[in-house]
């Protein structure tokens, strides 16, 4: 019985390209417009996420010289509060 069964099913899938022949024309078009603009879609996500990774990119670079600034500009800070100390002390 079971074997019987699997019999069916590969046969059902061996004769699946004989029905897929009984499909009219017209699904068949809108099928190829269907997967036409699933291609494209998946072009433009592939687009999009190469921008994501260039712009993650160039981001993190910014963040990175942005970072240094700010450690230079505390540097600079500590030595205009060491100026300010020795400028008040002669007063």
């Amino acid at each position: 019985m079971a074997i019987q069964n699997i019999t069916n099913i590969a046969k059902d899938i061996v004769n699946a390209p004989t029905s897929i022949k009984d499909i009219p024309p017209e699904l068949i078009s809108n099928l190829a417009t269907l997967i036409t603009i699933l291609k494209a879609a998946g072009i433009i996500f592939l687009i999009y996420v190469f921008y994501l990774i260039f712009n993650g990119i160039i981001n993190w670079k910014n963040n990175r010289r942005i970072k240094g600034m700010y450690e230079k500009i505390d540097k600079i800070e500590e030595k205009v509060n060491e100026i300010e100390k020795a400028v008040i002390k002669k007063k």
